[in-house]
């Protein structure tokens, strides 16, 4: 999908992952003189659950790791990325406390390792973790619930 934001010479033709997602260009609002979107301005389109299946695994990891990548997107590939994928959501700084409970369940120890030291990781959470089979999880979790 193309990323349809507005240009001074038209809409953006770049590729994103996502409808409305970032596509590596810094593009500068264009506003009308009475405040208006100027005209051709797409809607915002919420990603549909199979809209990152075509997408390159580089687009997700960006979008894994954008502090401005929406909750909604976070969850999505929380719940469909592969390891390193997941492992950039676990690492975002704006990644809700949904999304890190459900990472907490991980079968990757390092996943919930990256949960444990997240700082918006629920209390709740982090006392599962705190009882976690895994040293590393466990440890961080521990010290997180002691500070």
């Amino acid at each position: 999908m193309r990323c349809g934001k507005p240009t001074p010479t038209g809409t953006c033709q770049r590729a994103v992952t996502v409808a409305g997602g970032p596509c590596g260009v810094t593009h500068t609002d264009l506003v009308s003189p009475t405040g208006a979107p100027p005209s051709g301005t797409p809607a915002q389109v919420r990603a549909e659950p199979d809209g990152f299946r075509w997408a390159k695994t580089e687009d997700l990891w960006s979008a894994a790791n954008d502090p401005a990548s929406s909750p909604e997107i976070l969850g999505e590939l929380a719940r469909t990325g592969g390891t390193v994928i997941r492992s950039g959501v676990a690492k975002n700084p704006a990644a809700p406390p949904g999304v890190l409970a459900r990472l907490a369940g991980d079968d990757s120890s390092y996943l919930r390792t990256l949960v444990a030291m997240h700082p918006s990781t629920p209390d709740d959470v982090l006392a599962r973790l705190a009882e976690d089979v895994h040293p590393d999880p466990r440890r961080h979790a521990t010290q997180r619930i002691r500070t």
